[in-house]
């Protein structure tokens, strides 16, 4: 039997996913069993849970880890946020849904497993799935390995904001000019209103990354009434310079 020592020294899969029902019993029962028998160390973040920034501790985790696991059904704001890390330090990572509308278009062209809970061999299936692609991840499978082209230096200067000014997206373009032109921090919700019928996780993933790259700052304004925190977002300077 492999020692605690001995598992630490696995790679690891952190699996990123709402905390709630039946995604818990869809990690123990599925995820987890199907990432240890590919050979990983399989964690999330109720995993990790201590004293101290919860935010930083996932943070950490997320840079040490071989690979992530992202699943995508209901399109929890949290999910999209720590995917969007996820690509932006270059990680590979796994995504899994049950449906296709909850993959984000710009996302449509990765990898990504889908699964039914109609059928009756679901469960096994989807862990067969995560297996295959877990191994693939260690094997170096190229398919397995796609991400997008997102840089993990989010601090680039102007020079590196032009070069990236011409990969960005339809829809993030035109959030960007649409900040652009009111030349003035922009409240989420205002730019919620603007960019519907594209649901509020979408456009704050999109937003988000906008900032990964460098092009918006952001800072927090409000709670609205579920509790989810607001943030009001700008042109970077760098950005500002190659706007000007």
């Amino acid at each position: 039997m492999a020692t605690e020592e001995d598992k630490s020294e696995l790679p690891l899969c952190f699996v990123i996913m709402p905390f709630q029902d039946p995604f818990n019993q869809y990690y123990s029962e599925i995820i987890k069993p199907a990432g240890q028998r590919a050979g990983f160390r399989v964690e999330r973040a109720d995993d990790i849970m201590g004293p101290g920034a919860f935010m930083q501790d996932v943070a950490n985790r997320m840079k040490d880890a071989t690979v992530i696991l992202a699943e995508l059904t209901g399109r929890n704001p949290n999910v999209f946020y720590e995917l969007g890390l996820a690509h932006a330090w270059g990680k590979p990572v796994i995504m899994v849904t049950q449906r296709k509308d909850d993959v984000p278009s710009d996302l449509l062209s990765l990898k990504w497993i889908s699964y039914s809970t109609i059928s009756p061999t679901w469960a096994q299936m989807l862990g067969a799935d995560v297996s295959r692609e877990l191994r693939g991840v260690q094997s170096g499978d190229r398919r397995a390995l796609f991400f997008p082209f997102v840089h993990p230096s989010v601090s680039a200067g102007g020079g590196d904001l032009l070069d990236k000014l011409s990969q960005i997206s339809g829809t993030q373009k035109k959030i960007l000019d649409y900040v652009r032109t009111v030349e003035q921090p922009v409240d989420q919700r205002v730019l919620e209103q603007h960019f519907a019928p594209l649901s509020a996780a979408e456009v704050f993933y999109r937003l988000d990354n906008l900032c990964l790259l460098g092009f918006l700052g952001r800072r927090d304004i409000t709670k609205d009434k579920a509790g989810r925190g607001m943030y009001c977002f700008e042109l970077t300077p760098a950005a500002r310079e190659i706007f000007r």
